[in-house]
């Protein structure tokens, strides 16, 4: 049998697996999908299995047998030897007993990794056969899945060869999303030393002109990896009009955890880039220093900023800090040490903050409250950022007896109501 024959065979097969696997869970739903065994295996395959002699037919169904005892086996190393010696003369064994077992339900995760497993024995022997049968799949979810999945396999090893053909189907179309690919190749990139001026020539390959989706990733980035180099280079093409429909993410922490002042720097002076900010370098910091420390060092930050930068670093507190009661004891230390106009502003953004971002943990560190000298601007404070539907529902999830020990009651919060100009 001809190696382009088997693959057509095992093709066919994941293509009726995926489709149960999907949901298309009936009978009916596999023969709907026009790509049946009997389409796909060469006629002189099927008259050869009519004319085999019983011996051979023994062999097959022993075979078979081992093939399901596999794939419902929990010894991970038997079924990972077993993979690992699957060749081309196995597919079609591998896919008659899926097909026949998958049932209603559709095949499990274990067949889907031996048939997966084949598929990418394929690409690596033959990328541009590969991707040309599955360009012929009549289903275009199928077709894009195999598309993917082939070139994904082939971004590992060749990430602009990736890239290129990934765009090239999408130019034909419109709902296939080369960004996948894209970042599936930069992934690998990041991994090696040297490879940002690469990087950064995948990330234009994607780059659009106008507004569209664009997601990132973060990445484990090469030991010596040189990010401020990267980064520069994104600016650039930024600065040159385009939106990123793929940029890796993490440089800034990865950077904060080598170099601190400088990412620091960089990023004051030139704002967010792709998916790079400054709440990326606090994070870097406090996973490198810890909280105390990296604490102060936030401190040094917010005094020497202006309102603008000061501003947007408290947003990157609230992110990097995430316990509820430790974040408020945390700032409450750290206002303690602030200017008394600086402190004022600070408690009252990480209140606003924590009040309109954790309705889940609203009644955590409220003790910040005590900052403000009276019941009355307590009340105040609270309805303001919190008050959304009106005292009644802010009563529900701030029971006045949490709230008596700030000296806060209903009372003082109908008052708050009447008062506070919540319009902005």
């Amino acid at each position: 049998m001809k190696l382009e024959s088997r693959w057509l065979f095992l093709i066919a097969g994941i293509a009726l697996g995926l489709i149960a696997g999907q949901g298309v869970s009936s009978l009916k739903s596999m023969s709907d999908s026009k790509i049946s065994a009997a389409e796909q295996i060469p006629q002189r395959v099927r008259a050869k299995s009519r004319a085999a002699p019983s011996d051979a037919e023994r062999e097959k169904s022993s075979r078979l047998a081992l093939i399901r005892e596999m794939a419902v086996t929990d010894d991970y190393k038997a079924r990972e030897d077993f993979s690992e010696k699957l060749g081309a003369e196995d597919v079609p064994d591998l896919l008659a007993v899926f097909r026949e077992d998958a049932g209603l339900d559709g095949i499990g995760w274990r067949e889907k990794e031996f048939l997966e497993e084949a598929v990418k024995r394929w690409v690596a022997e033959d990328i541009t056969a590969a991707l040309t049968w599955a360009s012929q799949l009549a289903q275009p979810k199928l077709r894009r899945y195999f598309q993917k999945m082939m070139l994904s396999e082939l971004a590992e090893k060749d990430p602009f060869d990736a890239a290129d053909r990934a765009l090239k189907i999408e130019g034909n179309d419109k709902d296939f999303d080369a960004t996948t690919i894209v970042s599936a190749g930069i992934r690998e990139l990041a991994k090696k030393s040297g490879q940002e001026e690469a990087i950064a020539e995948l990330v234009r390959k994607t780059a659009v002109k106008e507004s569209g989706s664009s997601f990132g990733i973060s990445q484990t980035f090469a030991e010596d990896f040189e990010h401020e180099e990267l980064l520069n280079s994104l600016l650039e093409i930024q600065g040159q009009g385009f939106e990123f429909r793929f940029a890796p993410t993490g440089m800034l922490k990865a950077w904060t955890k080598s170099d601190p002042e400088a990412a620091h720097a960089w990023s004051l002076k030139n704002g967010k880039v792709g998916f790079e900010e400054w709440d990326d370098v606090l994070e870097g910091v406090a996973d490198t220093m810890g909280q105390e420390a990296s604490g102060q060092w936030f401190l040094e930050k917010y005094t020497q900023s202006d309102e603008e930068r000061r501003k947007m670093m408290v947003g990157a507190f609230d992110g990097t800090y995430n316990e509820p009661a430790a974040r408020m004891v945390l700032a409450d230390r750290l206002a303690r040490q602030m200017p008394a106009e600086l402190a004022g502003e600070f408690v009252e953004q990480v209140l606003e903050d924590h009040l309109r971002m954790h309705s889940d943990k609203q009644a955590e560190g409220l003790a910040l409250l005590n900052w403000y000298p009276t019941p009355e601007e307590r009340a105040d404070v609270l309805f303001k950022h919190a008050g959304y539907s009106g005292v009644d529902k802010l009563l529900e999830r701030f029971p006045e007896s949490r709230l008596t020990e700030f000296g806060i009651t209903r009372k003082t919060l109908d008052a708050a109501a009447g008062r506070v100009d919540r319009s902005n």
